[in-house]
């Protein structure tokens, strides 16, 4: 591991992985003495510099002098290309099944009552999960 003077001279150089370190030994104490302000602030510089921290790394909340654990799946890095895809494939699936069964419903009770049955289906679909996905 670098020291802590080649760490700052290479931070004062625009090294976001430097930064990203120097703000680990404030947080953890390692070599230095344990100083939260001085983390939170190496934290954000290396940030600000496009340094992305390692899977299950802290990151800094907004006017936190602590990091905070990472709580959604779009700020971890990696597989998030993998994870949108499968979301995608999964609604073209939904959509293809609501279209085959609201053809065989029209198939049955004909245009205007699978037009009614799939409107209130929707309507009770958005109220059990459109809000929550809405923010509320």
């Amino acid at each position: 591991m670098p020291t802590y003077y080649e760490l700052l001279h290479a931070a004062e150089q625009g090294d976001g992985e430097a930064m990203y370190m120097l703000a680990e030994m404030f947080h953890h104490g390692y070599g230095v003495e344990k100083n939260p302000e001085e983390a939170a602030r190496w934290y954000r510089e290396a940030m600000e510099n496009g340094y992305t921290p390692p899977a299950g790394a802290w990151r800094i909340e907004e006017d936190a002098a602590e990091p905070a654990p990472r709580r959604r799946p779009e700020d971890q890095p990696g597989d998030n290309g993998s994870r949108t895809i499968l979301t995608s494939m999964a609604l073209v699936g939904a959509m293809f099944f609501a279209l085959w069964a609201f053809v065989v419903v029209t198939a049955r009770v004909g245009l205007f009552f699978s037009l009614v049955i799939f409107t209130l289906a929707g309507v009770v679909l958005w109220g059990m999960f459109g809000k929550k996905g809405a923010g509320g």
